[in-house]
């Protein structure tokens, strides 16, 4: 075996101890920095997740434009070729609108690596740590693998067992994954949606974030914690911020 092989599989190998063994993953990445496995594992992931979701995505499309012509009086003055080309195009999106889909399942985990890696970094100059962007932004995409990717695949999942009938919004949907607001069932608006963005994935990458302030900085105490908990807040925090404002904008 080449030393390009074994880079390769031991790359492979990372990827599947930050799931199965995080500390054994990082202790890697600290030696090695490397996340192109990482990145490509993501997009298939979430590219797969977005395929399956697909069809509950376009049913919640149909029924917020049939919200809107009941209920907006701007929507509900249209022409009816206007309304019905509305609601074909929620039902049959163009090719444009599904290869934009497909394209956030590239350009989220780049994101939301990079968002990470800088804040983890402000962690450990603050902590007095000794890791550097590179170390971070690898750990960051390989912690995308399980947050990003696994997370996407998962809700695919539910959609698809689930069937689209079973979801009226797509606060319905992104609800489906075990979050918080089972802990506060009666929870609406800002904070059902915030704690809803709280689900296994987002706890799961919180935990992956400590260990790898841990092992990555070395940094031990309370900043090994704040940091990551940053992190998860201001990911919810925005994904409610969104789902609020898609709710008032169609009125639900």
């Amino acid at each position: 075996m080449d030393t390009s092989t074994r880079a390769s599989a031991s790359n492979l190998q990372t990827v599947v101890d930050v799931i199965i063994a995080p500390k054994a993953a990082f202790e890697r990445l600290k030696i090695q920095p490397a996340w192109g496995w990482a990145f490509l594992i993501t997009i298939a992931l979430g590219a797969i997740g977005i395929y399956l979701e697909t069809p509950a995505s376009r049913h919640i499309s149909v029924q917020m434009v049939q919200h809107l012509i009941a209920t907006n009086p701007n929507v509900a003055g249209m022409s009816s070729a206007q309304k019905s080309r509305m609601l074909a195009n929620a039902a049959n999106p163009s090719p444009a609108a599904q290869a934009f889909s497909y394209f956030n399942s590239i350009l989220l985990p780049l994101i939301a690596s990079l968002f990470n890696a800088l804040i983890l970094l402000l962690g450990s100059a603050v902590g007095r740590g000794k890791a550097d962007f590179t170390r971070l932004w690898s750990g960051s995409m390989n912690i995308a693998v399980p947050t990003i990717g696994l997370a996407a695949l998962v809700l695919g999942i539910v959609a698809m067992v689930r069937g689209p009938d079973s979801f009226n919004s797509f606060g319905d949907m992104f609800g489906a994954v075990p979050n918080l607001q089972y802990v506060v069932p009666g929870s609406r608006g800002f904070l059902g949606d915030f704690l809803q963005a709280l689900n296994v994935f987002a706890l799961w990458g919180f935990g992956l974030n400590v260990v790898m302030m841990r092992v990555l900085a070395g940094i031990r105490g309370a900043v090994a914690w704040i940091f990551p908990g940053a992190i998860t807040v201001a990911g919810a925090i925005l994904l409610a911020s969104f789902m609020s404002m898609l709710a008032a904008f169609v009125g639900q």
